[in-house]
């Protein structure tokens, strides 16, 4: 305890404390000392009283937020973008596209596209796919309408949203 308050004081008037491990029993003068003192602050309780800086705590409270986020994500009943990201988490750039390819791709993954959202700035009806006159949706055109399914062949072969957004290489799709 001595020692953290010590140090403490010499970190306030700025300066700095290092630590170094020194080999025991390899006869340097003061190691059986060092390793009595060692084991005695062992058997020293552990006070409730010292108080803990919040950059110690604040990778467990990362994870945690983290994971109750994850919790709620998981759990939402409504929530159109969890088949593209299940996992909470950074999305990764990929540095080799240009700018507008990063805009397409992550529009894609958020399925709001000029295509299938533009209707919202019109003030129209939502479009509807012309060839099987359902709802005009990213994930229709991308993986489930027949009308595109010969283009997609060409152009990847992917089952699920997810695997194409986010598995797959990204030009395959944007060639598409």
């Amino acid at each position: 305890m001595e020692i953290i308050e010590r140090c403490n004081e010499l970190m306030t008037i700025n300066k700095d404390v290092t630590f170094c491990w020194i080999p025991s029993h390899v006869g340097i003068k003061g190691n059986d000392r060092a390793d009595a003192v060692a084991k005695a602050a062992l058997q020293i309780p552990i006070s409730t009283e010292i108080k803990l800086p919040y950059i110690d705590l604040k990778p467990s409270i990362a994870k945690h937020f983290q994971s109750v986020w994850q919790d709620i994500w998981s759990r939402a009943t409504f929530n159109k973008l969890q088949p593209i990201k299940p996992s909470l988490g950074d999305v990764k750039s990929c540095s080799k596209l240009s700018r507008r390819d990063e805009v397409v791709l992550h529009r894609a993954r958020m399925g709001h596209t000029y295509l299938t959202h533009s209707y919202l700035l019109k003030r129209e009806q939502s479009p509807n796919c012309n060839a099987c006159q359902c709802l005009q949706t990213v994930k229709r055109i991308l993986i489930e309408c027949p009308s595109y399914a010969y283009i997609r062949t060409k152009h990847y072969n992917a089952g699920l949203l997810h695997e194409l957004l986010i598995t797959l290489n990204h030009k395959t799709f944007l060639t598409f």
